[in-house]
Protein backbone atom coordinates (compact mmCIF):
# COMPACT_ATOMS: atom_id res chain seq x y z
CA UNK A 1 0.00 0.00 0.00
CA UNK A 2 2.96 2.36 0.45
CA UNK A 3 3.37 2.51 -3.32
CA UNK A 4 -0.30 3.25 -4.05
CA UNK A 5 -0.54 5.82 -1.26
CA UNK A 6 2.51 7.67 -2.59
CA UNK A 7 1.00 7.81 -6.10
CA UNK A 8 -2.32 9.09 -4.79
CA UNK A 9 -0.53 11.89 -2.89
CA UNK A 10 1.30 13.35 -5.91
CA UNK A 11 1.18 17.13 -6.39
CA UNK A 12 0.28 16.45 -10.02
CA UNK A 13 -2.35 13.69 -10.17
CA UNK A 14 -1.95 10.78 -12.59
CA UNK A 15 -4.69 10.06 -15.15
CA UNK A 16 -4.85 6.30 -14.61
CA UNK A 17 -3.24 3.55 -12.56
CA UNK A 18 -3.03 0.28 -14.49
CA UNK A 19 -2.64 -2.76 -12.24
CA UNK A 20 -2.02 -6.24 -13.62
CA UNK A 21 -2.26 -8.98 -11.02
CA UNK A 22 -0.62 -12.23 -12.13
CA UNK A 23 -1.97 -14.95 -9.88
CA UNK A 24 -1.07 -13.32 -6.55
CA UNK A 25 -1.94 -15.26 -3.40
CA UNK A 26 -0.96 -12.68 -0.76
CA UNK A 27 -4.19 -10.68 -0.74
CA UNK A 28 -2.94 -8.04 -3.21
CA UNK A 29 -5.97 -8.32 -5.48
CA UNK A 30 -8.41 -7.92 -2.58
CA UNK A 31 -6.56 -4.92 -1.15
CA UNK A 32 -6.44 -3.16 -4.53
CA UNK A 33 -10.16 -3.72 -5.03
CA UNK A 34 -10.89 -2.05 -1.69
CA UNK A 35 -8.85 0.99 -2.74
CA UNK A 36 -10.65 0.94 -6.06
CA UNK A 37 -13.98 1.40 -4.29
CA UNK A 38 -12.83 4.90 -3.32
CA UNK A 39 -11.12 5.79 -6.62
CA UNK A 40 -13.28 4.08 -9.25
CA UNK A 41 -12.31 6.37 -12.13
CA UNK A 42 -8.59 6.06 -11.49
CA UNK A 43 -7.80 2.34 -11.41
CA UNK A 44 -7.72 -0.10 -14.31
CA UNK A 45 -7.34 -3.55 -12.78
CA UNK A 46 -6.78 -6.78 -14.68
CA UNK A 47 -6.53 -10.19 -13.11
CA UNK A 48 -4.41 -12.89 -14.81
CA UNK A 49 -4.39 -16.54 -13.81
CA UNK A 50 -0.96 -17.29 -15.25
CA UNK A 51 2.28 -16.47 -13.41
CA UNK A 52 4.93 -15.85 -16.10
CA UNK A 53 7.44 -14.16 -13.77
CA UNK A 54 8.41 -10.52 -13.22
CA UNK A 55 9.88 -9.76 -16.64
CA UNK A 56 7.28 -11.50 -18.81
CA UNK A 57 4.46 -10.09 -16.65
CA UNK A 58 5.60 -6.57 -17.50
CA UNK A 59 5.92 -7.41 -21.19
CA UNK A 60 2.41 -8.87 -21.20
CA UNK A 61 1.03 -5.77 -19.49
CA UNK A 62 2.86 -3.57 -22.01
CA UNK A 63 1.37 -5.46 -24.95
CA UNK A 64 -2.14 -4.92 -23.54
CA UNK A 65 -1.61 -1.22 -22.83
CA UNK A 66 -0.03 -0.62 -26.25
CA UNK A 67 -3.39 -1.19 -27.96
CA UNK A 68 -4.89 1.98 -26.51
CA UNK A 69 -1.96 4.28 -25.81
CA UNK A 70 -1.19 7.52 -27.67
CA UNK A 71 2.23 8.66 -28.90
CA UNK A 72 2.51 11.54 -26.44
CA UNK A 73 1.21 9.67 -23.39
CA UNK A 74 3.71 9.53 -20.53
CA UNK A 75 3.81 6.03 -19.02
CA UNK A 76 5.47 5.48 -15.62
CA UNK A 77 6.79 2.06 -14.66
CA UNK A 78 5.74 1.03 -11.16
CA UNK A 79 7.26 -1.36 -8.64
CA UNK A 80 5.15 -2.28 -5.63
CA UNK A 81 8.10 -2.11 -3.21
CA UNK A 82 9.01 1.51 -3.82
CA UNK A 83 7.70 4.87 -2.67
CA UNK A 84 7.27 7.96 -4.85
CA UNK A 85 8.12 11.35 -3.41
CA UNK A 86 5.32 13.96 -3.75
CA UNK A 87 6.73 15.99 -6.68
CA UNK A 88 7.83 13.04 -8.84
CA UNK A 89 5.04 13.15 -11.42
CA UNK A 90 5.08 16.95 -11.67
CA UNK A 91 8.84 17.21 -12.32
CA UNK A 92 9.03 14.17 -14.59
CA UNK A 93 6.03 15.24 -16.65
CA UNK A 94 7.49 18.71 -17.21
CA UNK A 95 10.73 17.14 -18.44
CA UNK A 96 8.84 14.64 -20.58
CA UNK A 97 6.82 17.34 -22.34
CA UNK A 98 9.94 19.41 -23.02
CA UNK A 99 11.85 16.53 -24.56
CA UNK A 100 8.94 15.03 -26.49
CA UNK A 101 8.22 18.39 -28.14
CA UNK A 102 11.69 18.42 -29.74
CA UNK A 103 11.99 14.69 -30.45
CA UNK A 104 12.04 13.58 -34.08
CA UNK A 105 11.10 9.96 -33.35
CA UNK A 106 8.94 10.40 -30.25
CA UNK A 107 10.61 7.33 -28.75
CA UNK A 108 11.89 8.78 -25.51
CA UNK A 109 12.67 7.59 -22.00
CA UNK A 110 13.42 9.64 -18.93
CA UNK A 111 14.49 8.56 -15.46
CA UNK A 112 15.47 10.11 -12.13
CA UNK A 113 17.78 9.46 -9.22
CA UNK A 114 16.59 7.45 -6.22
CA UNK A 115 17.45 7.17 -2.55
CA UNK A 116 18.33 3.58 -1.61
CA UNK A 117 16.53 2.44 1.56
CA UNK A 118 15.99 -0.76 3.50
CA UNK A 119 12.64 -2.51 3.90
CA UNK A 120 11.71 -0.04 6.67
CA UNK A 121 12.59 2.97 4.45
CA UNK A 122 15.76 3.72 6.43
CA UNK A 123 18.39 5.32 4.19
CA UNK A 124 21.23 3.13 2.91
CA UNK A 125 22.54 5.49 0.22
CA UNK A 126 21.42 9.06 -0.53
CA UNK A 127 21.87 8.46 -4.28
CA UNK A 128 22.01 5.43 -6.54
CA UNK A 129 24.66 6.88 -8.87
CA UNK A 130 27.81 6.76 -6.78
CA UNK A 131 30.01 5.28 -9.51
CA UNK A 132 29.91 1.84 -7.87
CA UNK A 133 28.74 0.37 -10.10
CA UNK A 134 26.84 3.09 -12.01
CA UNK A 135 27.48 6.70 -12.92
CA UNK A 136 25.47 9.00 -15.18
CA UNK A 137 26.02 9.98 -17.97
CA UNK A 138 28.96 7.56 -18.32
CA UNK A 139 26.82 4.41 -18.33
CA UNK A 140 24.26 5.67 -20.84
CA UNK A 141 26.80 5.01 -23.58
CA UNK A 142 24.88 2.77 -26.08
CA UNK A 143 27.65 0.16 -26.12
CA UNK A 144 27.72 -0.02 -22.32
CA UNK A 145 23.93 -0.34 -22.26
CA UNK A 146 24.29 -3.64 -24.09
CA UNK A 147 26.17 -4.98 -21.06
CA UNK A 148 24.49 -3.36 -18.04
CA UNK A 149 21.40 -1.32 -17.28
CA UNK A 150 22.07 1.67 -14.98
CA UNK A 151 18.39 2.68 -14.85
CA UNK A 152 16.25 1.70 -11.87
CA UNK A 153 12.99 0.52 -13.42
CA UNK A 154 10.65 2.32 -11.02
CA UNK A 155 12.37 5.62 -11.84
CA UNK A 156 11.59 5.41 -15.56
CA UNK A 157 8.85 7.00 -17.66
CA UNK A 158 8.53 6.42 -21.40
CA UNK A 159 6.47 7.76 -24.28
CA UNK A 160 3.51 5.87 -25.67
CA UNK A 161 5.38 5.69 -28.97
CA UNK A 162 8.29 3.87 -27.31
CA UNK A 163 5.94 1.59 -25.39
CA UNK A 164 4.34 0.46 -28.65
CA UNK A 165 7.79 -0.27 -30.05
CA UNK A 166 8.59 -2.50 -27.07
CA UNK A 167 5.29 -4.30 -27.64
CA UNK A 168 6.55 -5.42 -31.08
CA UNK A 169 9.24 -7.62 -29.50
CA UNK A 170 8.33 -11.06 -30.80
CA UNK A 171 10.15 -13.04 -28.11
CA UNK A 172 10.31 -11.02 -24.87
CA UNK A 173 11.87 -13.96 -23.04
CA UNK A 174 15.13 -12.96 -24.79
CA UNK A 175 15.18 -9.79 -22.65
CA UNK A 176 16.24 -9.69 -19.03
CA UNK A 177 13.78 -6.96 -17.98
CA UNK A 178 11.29 -4.61 -19.63
CA UNK A 179 13.06 -1.46 -18.40
CA UNK A 180 16.36 -2.60 -19.91
CA UNK A 181 14.58 -3.20 -23.22
CA UNK A 182 13.11 0.32 -23.04
CA UNK A 183 16.57 1.79 -22.41
CA UNK A 184 18.07 -0.09 -25.36
CA UNK A 185 15.42 0.98 -27.84
CA UNK A 186 15.37 4.58 -26.61
CA UNK A 187 19.16 4.85 -26.82
CA UNK A 188 19.18 3.84 -30.51
CA UNK A 189 15.84 5.08 -31.84
CA UNK A 190 15.21 8.17 -29.72
CA UNK A 191 16.75 9.50 -26.54
CA UNK A 192 17.25 8.88 -22.82
CA UNK A 193 17.28 11.80 -20.39
CA UNK A 194 18.24 11.86 -16.73
CA UNK A 195 16.55 14.06 -14.12
CA UNK A 196 19.29 14.43 -11.45
CA UNK A 197 16.86 14.68 -8.53
CA UNK A 198 15.89 12.00 -5.99
CA UNK A 199 12.19 11.41 -6.64
CA UNK A 200 11.57 7.99 -5.10
CA UNK A 201 12.74 5.62 -2.39
CA UNK A 202 14.27 2.44 -3.83
CA UNK A 203 13.52 -0.24 -1.26
CA UNK A 204 15.93 -3.15 -0.80
CA UNK A 205 15.20 -6.42 0.93
CA UNK A 206 16.04 -10.10 0.63
CA UNK A 207 13.23 -10.73 -1.89
CA UNK A 208 14.49 -8.24 -4.48
CA UNK A 209 14.73 -9.84 -7.93
CA UNK A 210 16.98 -7.02 -9.13
CA UNK A 211 19.05 -4.76 -6.98
CA UNK A 212 19.88 -5.78 -3.42
CA UNK A 213 22.17 -2.75 -3.42
CA UNK A 214 25.02 -3.37 -1.03
CA UNK A 215 23.13 -6.13 0.76
CA UNK A 216 25.07 -9.22 -0.31
CA UNK A 217 27.89 -9.46 2.23
CA UNK A 218 28.19 -13.25 2.10
CA UNK A 219 31.33 -15.19 1.19
CA UNK A 220 29.44 -17.65 -0.99
CA UNK A 221 31.94 -17.40 -3.85
CA UNK A 222 30.46 -20.34 -5.77
CA UNK A 223 26.99 -18.81 -5.57
CA UNK A 224 28.27 -15.47 -6.87
CA UNK A 225 30.10 -17.17 -9.74
CA UNK A 226 26.97 -19.10 -10.72
CA UNK A 227 24.91 -15.90 -10.61
CA UNK A 228 27.43 -14.09 -12.83
CA UNK A 229 27.53 -17.08 -15.18
CA UNK A 230 23.73 -16.98 -15.64
CA UNK A 231 23.70 -13.19 -16.02
CA UNK A 232 26.43 -13.27 -18.66
CA UNK A 233 24.51 -15.77 -20.78
CA UNK A 234 21.28 -13.76 -20.52
CA UNK A 235 23.12 -10.53 -21.31
CA UNK A 236 24.60 -12.02 -24.46
CA UNK A 237 21.28 -13.47 -25.59
CA UNK A 238 19.55 -10.13 -25.03
CA UNK A 239 22.19 -8.15 -26.96
CA UNK A 240 22.00 -10.50 -29.94
CA UNK A 241 18.19 -10.44 -29.96
CA UNK A 242 18.15 -6.65 -29.75
CA UNK A 243 20.63 -6.27 -32.63
CA UNK A 244 18.56 -8.56 -34.83
CA UNK A 245 15.32 -6.80 -33.88
CA UNK A 246 16.77 -3.35 -34.49
CA UNK A 247 18.25 -4.47 -37.83
CA UNK A 248 18.46 -1.40 -40.06
CA UNK A 249 18.63 1.30 -37.35
CA UNK A 250 22.31 0.98 -36.47
CA UNK A 251 23.53 4.43 -37.50
CA UNK A 252 27.21 4.50 -36.44
CA UNK A 253 27.13 1.60 -33.98
CA UNK A 254 29.63 -0.85 -35.48
CA UNK A 255 29.18 -3.38 -32.66
CA UNK A 256 25.45 -3.72 -33.34
CA UNK A 257 26.08 -4.13 -37.07
CA UNK A 258 28.35 -7.08 -36.37
CA UNK A 259 26.07 -8.59 -33.71
CA UNK A 260 23.10 -8.62 -36.10
CA UNK A 261 25.02 -10.74 -38.61
CA UNK A 262 27.06 -12.87 -36.20
CA UNK A 263 26.74 -16.42 -35.01
CA UNK A 264 26.25 -16.89 -31.26
CA UNK A 265 29.94 -17.75 -30.83
CA UNK A 266 31.16 -14.65 -32.64
CA UNK A 267 28.50 -12.42 -31.05
CA UNK A 268 29.46 -13.46 -27.52
CA UNK A 269 33.13 -12.94 -28.39
CA UNK A 270 32.47 -9.39 -29.60
CA UNK A 271 30.50 -8.60 -26.45
CA UNK A 272 33.28 -10.03 -24.30
CA UNK A 273 35.83 -7.74 -25.93
CA UNK A 274 33.48 -4.77 -25.53
CA UNK A 275 33.01 -5.54 -21.83
CA UNK A 276 36.77 -5.53 -21.25
CA UNK A 277 37.14 -2.28 -23.17
CA UNK A 278 34.09 -0.43 -21.88
CA UNK A 279 33.54 -1.97 -18.45
CA UNK A 280 34.09 0.85 -15.93
CA UNK A 281 34.50 -1.47 -12.92
CA UNK A 282 36.26 -4.78 -12.36
CA UNK A 283 32.85 -6.48 -11.93
CA UNK A 284 31.81 -5.37 -15.41
CA UNK A 285 35.10 -6.58 -16.83
CA UNK A 286 34.55 -9.91 -15.07
CA UNK A 287 31.20 -10.12 -16.82
CA UNK A 288 33.17 -9.92 -20.08
CA UNK A 289 35.25 -12.91 -19.00
CA UNK A 290 32.13 -15.02 -18.48
CA UNK A 291 30.58 -13.84 -21.75
CA UNK A 292 33.80 -14.93 -23.47
CA UNK A 293 33.44 -18.38 -21.92
CA UNK A 294 30.02 -18.75 -23.55
CA UNK A 295 31.62 -17.87 -26.88
CA UNK A 296 34.06 -20.76 -26.48
CA UNK A 297 31.23 -23.06 -25.40
CA UNK A 298 29.19 -22.27 -28.53
CA UNK A 299 32.24 -23.01 -30.71
CA UNK A 300 32.70 -26.39 -29.01
CA UNK A 301 29.01 -27.22 -29.32
CA UNK A 302 29.02 -26.42 -33.03
CA UNK A 303 32.13 -28.56 -33.62
CA UNK A 304 30.57 -31.49 -31.81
Amino acid sequence: MDQIDSILKQTCPVSEICIHDFGSTDGTYEIINKVNQINRDLFNIKRHEDVPGASLSFFQAISILAKRIKDDDCVFFVDQDDVWLPHKVELMLNEFKRIFASSASGQIAIFHDVKVVDQNLVELKPTYYTGDPFLIPRDLNPERLLLANPIVGNSMAISGRLLRKIATISNPSDYIMHDWAAALFASHLGSISFVPVVLSLYRQHSANLIGSYGRDRSFNILGKICKLFRLSKKTGRQALAFAQHLDESFENNTLLKHLAKSSKAKGYALLSISAFRKGPTYKRKMLGLFIGWHSIAYVLIRRN
